[in-house]
């Protein structure tokens, strides 16, 4: 019974976890889609409005995009134990190299600054 139980958790972890790519990936090309429609019908008016609403439109349907595409590995990285584990030691490692590089760096200027 608890393997049929703990086949179940992971059905439906991989179920959300298919969710929530397919709706980044929604969030990302729904605006696209529906840029690409909205300039591909209109009419180019050198008004100064619809210009800016363009521009707009177009900087935020781009940020929906790319924000869409970077989400992507995080939900990967969530949803296997083995990718969290390996992601806290890089960080871990990633941590203890920038705390490292921050003495070497203060104990140099402190070095340089006794000598003067």
């Amino acid at each position: 019974m608890t393997s049929q139980l703990r086949r179940q958790k992971k059905d439906r972890q991989a179920i959300l976890q298919l969710f929530l790519i397919v709706g980044s990936f929604l969030f990302g090309y729904i605006p696209l889609t529906a840029f690409h429609f909205y300039t591909g019908f209109t009419i180019n008016i050198s008004n100064n409005v619809i210009n800016a609403f363009d521009w707009r439109f177009a900087m935020v349907q781009y940020l929906m995009l790319r924000f869409s595409e970077c989400m992507n590995p995080v939900f990967y990285n969530l949803a296997s134990g083995k990718m969290r584990g390996e992601t806290k030691k890089f960080l871990a490692k990633l941590c203890r190299c920038i705390n490292a590089d921050d003495v070497i760096t203060s104990q140099r200027g402190v070095a340089s600054t006794s000598g003067i």
